[in-house]
């Protein structure tokens, strides 16, 4: 019974054995295939993600099962980054700080709390900051940096949940007599900052936290702040307060002063400008008082020095004594500058420094300078000459003038006899212009736009006063490529200028965009333009004139002809286009000097400043053609007027005046030869084509349109056409003469 029941159910049991594993291995093909994308639900996404093998197209990926755009791929793990970092928050901190000698022991207690399971990570701590201890639920807690450009040290976080982290860690101080710290705190929620001193005569300062409070208690000095979330970083400053004299009695050790000073002595005109610096070298204890001698006829103006609390002149002994008093003591090394003035105008003085009052050895460098043209003599007494080129950066580096004298010294007493040879001056202009440069454009109705461009180099003046044309609007004023109000005085126009620094040689440009309407151009017109007067001397001037076509007369001698480069012809396709090519047809004058076509980026950069904010700000209607003259001067004194009177002639009244000429020089010179040839005299045509032509003459003479040699050349062509006339009458005569004989 038993086995007829084994054998029955035998292909049963090998079915079931032969499915299971079927599906065992189905099961492993599956997780070797989707494996990589089913991954990347639960754990962090992949930095770089995993392209497709099957398809040449690099623009789709293969995500769970899917084939999606590479751009919407990237879209997606973006935002399952962003969802991830704001389920990790960093709450409230508490922050408290005792201070040590070189800086604060800080113990803080933080709390984290994570929304979801797998590793992630958030800022907990300054970098920079050495760190002791840290640990998170009371197991060692797993911190790490991200790079290099990192600012924060990060906590690693794999469980959900509410986390204490606790941390013990150093903030150092910032060494010297005014010492101060800076906090650095990570980003999160409001923090609790407490700092403890240990002793009442401390004074924290701190900026920037709400319901700051400062207790003093048990020999302890404690502030306390709340931080606001969006603050990481404060700056907490604090001195120590003099102690009483009991305390002082305690100190057995006195501390000792080495002394190094530095001067540099400037003689001007004015007097005499003393820079006195001393470097002092503190050993055994600490220091907070300085005192020195200050020598007669030296008046302080200045005292500097880093946690400088007060400094007074006292009266001790015939002396004057400056006493320096800091806001707490120092060591090691300390340093104070002092800027005085010596009030000796003689021509022969002498010249004593400041003595330091409780040093045990002092030595010195002194350098002299020159304000001016005066020159100098120099005795030392007890002090060494020595090479400029010795001398310590402290004084080398505080003036860009050369240093003309050079002394070291190492014992007082230390004195020097200076003596001055005074010359006069001669006073040279504070400004100058190096190079002027005006672009003129006018159309036939009259209207002028100006744009004026200056090249300056200036010393001291506060204004330049230019005198524009009369009835002229200025549009726009720019100084160093930044727009200026410009003020009024009288009719002149005054433009604030800035000054061109240490460098002399510096210049910086100025620029100005006036209009002026003066008259159209139309048949004969006389015309007078006139440039902006100045109160400054330029050096070079340049002048681009833009004229509608037409011939043009100099009436008076242009800018003084230094120099006249010509002329070209211009024409403009289109009246929207200013980069369109230039008409190659050439043009002639009584004045031209060379004729040229001007290159085509005259138009493109004019087109681009009629775009330019300030620079010009309205835009020009150029004619469609005409002509464009420059002009250079050289050496214009202060208050210059530069003008230039033409007359201008439209293109078709000079035609009409040639062909006048033309006209009765043919007439003329026909009517004589007839004349000549006929050997009769035609008194009534011989008579009207003289007073044709004296009146014909007289008009062009009136017009300024009289050429001698057109009128030679209608003559001359009268002439012969009169020749050729008088030959073909004769031929016709002897053969009408002919045959007549001929005929009975």
């Amino acid at each position: 019974m038993t086995r007829t029941q084994h054998d029955t159910n035998a292909p049963s049991s090998t079915l079931s054995t032969w499915t299971d594993k079927m599906i065992r291995i189905l099961t492993t093909w599956l997780m070797l295939v989707c494996l990589p994308t089913i991954s990347y639900a639960g754990g962090k996404p992949p930095t770089t993600p995993r392209q497709s093998t099957q398809t040449t197209s690099k623009t789709m990926m293969f995500q769970e099962g899917a084939w999606i755009p590479l751009t919407t791929y990237k879209h997606l793990l973006q935002r399952q980054t962003s969802k991830q970092d704001s389920l990790l928050r960093l709450g409230e901190g508490h922050y408290k700080a005792h201070y040590r000698k070189k800086g604060f022991h800080v113990e803080a207690t933080m709390y984290v709390e994570k929304q979801s399971k797998g590793w992630q990570s958030i800022d907990v701590l300054w970098q920079k900051y050495p760190l002791r201890k840290a640990t998170l639920n009371g197991r060692p807690a797993l911190l790490f940096t991200k790079g290099a450009n990192s600012s924060y040290v990060k906590l690693a976080l794999k469980e959900a949940g509410r986390h204490t982290l606790k941390m013990t860690f150093f903030i150092p101080q910032k060494s010297g007599p005014d010492p101060q710290t800076k906090l650095h705190f990570a980003p999160g929620s409001t923090a609790h900052f407490v700092v403890v001193f240990p002793s009442n005569h401390f004074r924290p300062t701190l900026k920037g936290g709400y319901a700051t409070k400062i207790t003093r208690s048990k020999g302890k000095t404690s502030l306390k702040t709340i931080l606001h979330p969006q603050k990481t970083s404060l700056t907490l400053r604090w001195w120590k307060a003099e102690q009483t004299q009991t305390s002082q009695k305690k100190t057995s050790k006195r501390s000792r002063l080495y002394a190094r000073t530095y001067s540099l002595l400037s003689v001007g005109r004015g007097g005499q400008d003393l820079f006195f610096t001393v470097r002092y070298t503190i050993v055994h204890a600490p220091k907070q008082r300085f005192q020195f001698v200050i020598p007669k006829g030296l008046r302080i103006r200045q005292v500097h020095g880093l946690g400088l609390r007060d400094y007074q002149l006292l009266k001790q002994k015939n002396k004057t004594v400056l006493d320096v008093l800091l806001v707490e003591p120092v060591t090691e090394r300390y340093e104070i500058s002092v800027l005085a003035e010596l009030q000796q105008r003689k021509h022969k003085s002498t010249i004593l420094l400041p003595e330091p009052l409780g040093v045990q050895r002092e030595s010195g460098y002194l350098g002299i300078e020159v304000i001016g043209n005066d020159e100098i003599n120099v005795i030392p007494h007890h002090a060494a000459t020595i090479d400029v080129r010795e001398l310590p950066s402290q004084i080398s580096q505080g003036t860009t003038r050369p240093i003309l004298r050079a002394y070291r010294f190492g014992k007082r007493p230390v004195s020097w006899s200076l003596l001055i040879n005074r010359y006069t001056n001669i006073n040279t202009p504070a400004s100058t212009i190096d190079k002027a440069q005006y672009t003129t454009v006018s159309n036939k109705t009259g209207k002028l736009w100006v744009q004026a461009s200056y090249l300056v180099r200036n010393t001291f003046k506060q204004f330049i006063a230019i005198k524009l044309p009369t009835n002229a609007k200025l549009k726009s004023a720019f100084v160093a490529k930044k727009p200026v109000k410009p003020a009024k005085d009288g009719d002149k126009v005054l433009i604030p200028l800035k000054r061109s620094g240490k460098q002399a040689g510096n210049t910086f440009q100025v620029e100005l965009v006036y209009s002026v309407q003066s008259k159209g151009f139309g048949g004969v017109t006389q015309h007078t333009f006139a440039l902006p007067s100045i109160d400054i001397w330029i050096s070079e001037l340049q002048w681009a004139l833009y004229l509608p076509e037409g011939k043009v007369t100099w009436k008076t001698d242009i800018l003084g002809n230094e120099r006249v480069r010509g002329y070209s012809n211009w024409k403009i396709t289109s009246p929207l286009s200013l980069s369109s090519r230039l008409s190659n047809r050439r043009s002639f004058t009584q004045r031209t000097q060379r004729t040229h076509n001007p290159s085509q980026q005259i138009f493109r950069n004019y087109a681009n400043q009629t775009q330019t904010v300030g620079t010009l700000p309205v835009k020009i209607q150029l004619p469609r053609w005409g002509r464009r003259y420059s002009f250079k001067r050289y050496y214009l004194a202060p208050h210059t007027t530069t003008t230039l009177d033409l007359q201008h002639r439209s293109p078709w009244l000079r035609t009409l005046g040639i062909g006048l000429l033309l006209f009765s020089g043919l007439f003329l010179g026909f009517a004589f030869s007839m004349s000549a040839l006929h050997r009769r005299h035609h008194s009534l045509v011989l008579l009207g084509s003289i007073v044709l032509s004296i009146g014909t003459l007289v008009l062009a003479t009136q017009l300024t349109l009289f050429h001698y040699q057109t009128f030679v050349l209608g003559g001359f062509l009268g002439m012969c056409v009169s020749v050729v006339v008088g030959i073909m009458l004769r031929l016709n005569q002897r053969q009408e003469d002919l045959s007549t004989e001929v005929t009975p």
